[in-house]
């Protein structure tokens, strides 16, 4: 006798709700990293202290979604629907981001802080890339990343 699983209880299943989160939060994150670069140059650039304030307030949006991400990744590894390399992978962008926002607040006081903060937003999005592309993988049922 065969144990059935149905479409909406199979881990990887397109209709797994914390795969959909996870994907949904990924792109988040992704189309996120591009508007947070956004904020911070027109601020910058054109001397508009409001889009600095919210590109202050935004990237504490951001560190709390990457934080769930992880939180995620670590619940579906206990499921087995991911591998330890999905999620070691989502604290390392965790890690990486809160650096980014530590340069960021360094650079009050020290301009060339700006020199770091900037090619490490572009690991941060090859990072949440990778981690979208990972969390899709997963939902569409290609194996634990």
């Amino acid at each position: 006798m065969s144990t059935m699983t149905s479409p909406t209880s199979a881990p990887g299943s397109r209709r797994d709700g914390l795969l959909n989160a996870l994907v949904g939060i990924a792109a988040i994150i992704v189309v996120g990293l591009p508007i947070q670069a956004f904020l911070a140059s027109y601020g910058l650039f054109e001397g508009e202290s409001g889009f600095i304030s919210v590109h202050r307030v935004f990237g504490m949006v951001l560190v709390l979604l990457i934080a769930i991400q992880v939180i995620m990744y670590a619940l579906l590894v206990q499921r087995g629907v991911a591998g330890r390399g999905a999620f070691v992978g989502s604290i390392v962008v965790l890690l990486v981001y809160l650096a980014q926002m530590m340069l960021g607040f360094a650079t009050r006081d020290d301009a060339g802080m700006a020199a770091w903060h900037i090619p490490l937003g572009v690991l941060l999005m090859g990072g949440s890339v990778m981690g979208l592309l990972r969390a899709q993988g997963m939902r569409n049922g290609n194996g634990a990343a």
